[in-house]
């Protein structure tokens, strides 16, 4: 007989490792787009996010934003709506500045950002191995940026591909950030269903890429892309599509998975990315970035083993003592 548990675990560790392939592939899609813009990324997102969650939503779903009482929830709300489009536009700007992999290796950091924010906002106790791990992602964000000032007494030059690549580590920090901003606030808003999120968050990112594009008309007197093939245009709009995958994934995997759980198979984008970025020759990448990539992926294991065990042992004395 099929255990129930290990099959539900298997189907959410199955929609875990989709986001991951998908948020994997919106990236190395668009650093096949020449002349790649985020703000066309964003428009082609968030119109296949709108059009594909509008219709898995129902109207019985509305009804949950009676629930959203105080300003703390309304607040919550927006920041659950708004961060995440934010932290999809400063992954896609730090495409740009720094190589792709790295940059979706970054962005994994969130969870240990989490903790930090959870201290800072919640008045969380912030445990020594809390910030242990705060220590091992910050400095596998420095391994991977080589910022100049630290990293040229080991011989490390500037790249001429990416110059600014710390302006890039920087935007996928700030994405980090971002997402670890809407935990918080989903924590708040737990009462609202996650597929009518999501569609929100699917309109937003619609209206930051438009505003964008928009600001970027203004300024240059110029479309975005210009120069842009039909073959650029195909991967826009593909890579797009897969990013909105990404939102139902992501929808999917919170059902059968703890956040913890969740976060720790998502960190799989960064070996697909680095498998991508190697099997198709696209960036070079160095013995830095690997050990930078190690440092956040251990920050973030250690930090989900050591939830996941006290959490276990928490429950084992809730048990104990129902039992005396």
């Amino acid at each position: 007989m099929v255990n129930p548990q290990r099959y539900n675990d298997l189907i959410g560790i199955l929609y875990g490792l989709g986001n991951a392939l998908c948020l994997a592939l919106t990236g190395f899609l668009a650093k096949l787009t020449n002349g790649y813009n985020p703000f066309t990324l964003m428009i082609t997102s968030g119109l296949w996010s709108v059009v594909l969650l509008t219709f898995l939503n129902n109207k019985k779903s509305l009804n949950q934003f009676r629930k959203i009482e105080n300003r703390i929830q309304c607040m919550s709300f927006v920041a659950s709506i708004c961060c995440m489009p934010l932290a999809a536009l400063f992954l896609f700007m730090a495409l740009n500045f720094i190589e792709y992999a790295d940059a979706m290796t970054i962005m994994q950091s969130s969870i240990v950002f989490s903790s930090l924010l959870a201290f800072l906002l919640l008045k969380e106790p912030l445990k020594l191995v809390d910030i242990l791990c705060i220590l091992m992602a910050f400095t596998g964000v420095l391994c991977i940026s080589r910022p100049l000032i630290l990293f040229q007494h080991l011989g490390v030059k500037s790249n001429k591909d990416y110059p600014l690549r710390q302006l890039g580590a920087f935007l996928s920090g700030l994405a980090a950030v971002c997402i670890a901003v809407f935990a918080i606030g989903r924590r708040r808003i737990v009462f609202i269903d996650s597929l009518l999120l999501s569609t929100f968050q699917g309109a937003v990112t619609l209206i930051v890429g438009s505003m964008g594009a928009f600001i970027v008309l203004l300024l240059t007197s110029k479309p975005i892309q210009p120069d842009c093939t039909i073959r650029d245009r195909l991967f826009v709009i593909l890579a797009g599509l897969v990013h909105a995958f990404c939102f139902i994934f992501n929808i999917k995997v919170f059902k059968y998975l703890s956040v913890v759980h969740s976060t720790t198979v998502k960190t799989s984008v960064s070996a697909f990315s680095y498998a991508l970025q190697c099997a198709f020759s696209m960036e070079q990448f160095s013995v830095l970035s690997i050990t930078g990539c190690s440092l956040i992926i251990s920050s973030v294991f250690v930090k989900s083993y050591v939830n996941l065990t006290w959490k276990g042992v928490r429950n084992k004395l809730v048990i104990d003592e129902e039992n005396d």
